[in-house]
């Protein structure tokens, strides 16, 4: 088995060589880090699956979570339970603009994932690295930021270019709109399409989000995201292909309390009118 310590050196080699010749003051991911685990935790959440008479059928997740002082999401680790009784563990860590900079993804003993970005101190990314073991399996992802800009200097289009030892080589192409909010984004592996992602606003608040799957060059299925106040997200509706046509097969509704914290969930599988109840309960530390 791979060791931690080993993809610690294998994540530090990565990181110098896209650091390698600049002058650049970059920001500190592990001072960061130690900063927050330092910061207590403020909030639990549970989600459970409940049947029709609102008993509790299985817990599929606990998440314990920690903000700042102005309220800005800095850490959020989720355990989800699985019926074959293992575990995946997801440790990630935020900026205080909730921006994500590093992650841990842990699956029993021989299988883990870490992402960590290297961005300069004013926010902007310039690349990343992401290391998977999978048993005796190491896999080595570098990631590359490109920032294309307007000539009033706001953001217009991020190429992002990530190649790997197992997968290859993707392109990722995102174009923002006037206020520098996404506006449309593509996904691109080996000279295939596998995305295509749209987001819309009113008065510059999210209102919907699209997510088309293409497999070989066809339209696979989607994903329209419905938004209400705050950008909280409201409803969701999966399509998939039957016949050669979109349809609709999965509607998912989202509830929420005064304090804006997720509290129900109901998913209607529309081929089979199965409804599944989710209720999830949370606890400020």
């Amino acid at each position: 088995m791979i060791k931690s310590k080993n993809i610690n050196k294998l994540i530090l080699a990565a990181c110098l060589l896209l650091a390698a010749c600049s002058p650049k003051e970059y920001f500190d991911n592990q001072q960061m880090i130690k900063t927050i685990d330092a910061m207590p935790f403020s909030k639990r959440s549970m989600k459970m699956e409940l049947d029709s008479m609102g008993n509790t059928v299985d817990t599929l997740f606990i998440a314990k979570l920690k903000y700042d002082e102005k309220g800005m999401q800095r850490y959020n680790e989720r355990t989800f339970f699985f019926k074959n009784e293992q575990t995946t563990t997801v440790i990630q860590y935020y900026k205080d603009d909730e921006d994500l900079f590093y992650r841990e993804t842990e699956s029993g003993d021989d299988d883990f994932l870490r992402y960590e970005t290297k961005s300069i101190i004013d926010g902007e990314i310039e690349g990343a690295i992401q290391i998977a073991q999978d048993g005796e399996e190491v896999d080595t992802t570098i990631i590359t930021y490109e920032y294309q800009y307007h000539l009033n200097g706001k953001r217009k289009n991020l190429i992002v270019k990530t190649k790997s030892q197992k997968v290859g080589e993707l392109y990722l192409t995102l174009t923002y709109n006037l206020n520098e909010r996404p506006s449309f984004e593509t996904m691109i592996m080996e000279g295939d399409t596998l995305s295509f992602q749209t987001w819309e606003y009113e008065n510059d608040l999210l209102s919907q989000m699209i997510i088309c799957s293409y497999s070989e060059g066809s339209l696979e299925a989607k994903t329209v995201y419905t938004y209400g106040k705050e950008e909280r997200l409201m409803e969701d509706i999966m399509f998939g292909l039957e016949d050669g046509d979109l349809v609709k097969t999965v509607e998912t509704k989202y509830e929420y309390d005064e304090a804006d914290d997720l509290i129900g969930e109901q998913e209607l599988n529309l081929a089979t009118g199965k409804v599944k109840v989710y209720k999830y309960f949370n606890e400020t530390l």
